[in-house]
């Protein structure tokens, strides 16, 4: 038996990455910059795009939305 997720499934459930304090709707994350451990870590996620740096260009809830829309649109249902 083929497991196929529904369309409103993945509507509600893709995009949604694993909370550390098991939230089950996705944070919003309001900040504006994003902190680097070192100088060198922040000077690779401004040169490589990797991780979060500043909220306009790049932040979790806006990849979650990211990642929710693109899964809509590769499966969504033909109109009849």
């Amino acid at each position: 038996m083929v497991n196929v997720v529904r369309y409103d499934t993945r509507a509600v459930l893709s995009g949604h990455p694993d909370d550390p304090y098991g939230a089950v709707g996705l944070p919003i994350y309001a900040t504006a910059a994003f902190a680097f451990s070192s100088l060198e870590e922040g000077a690779r996620r401004f040169a490589t795009g990797e991780g979060y740096t500043y909220s306009r260009a790049q932040n979790p809830t806006n990849r979650a939305l990211e990642e929710r829309l693109a899964g809509l649109g590769r499966r969504r249902p033909r109109a009849r």
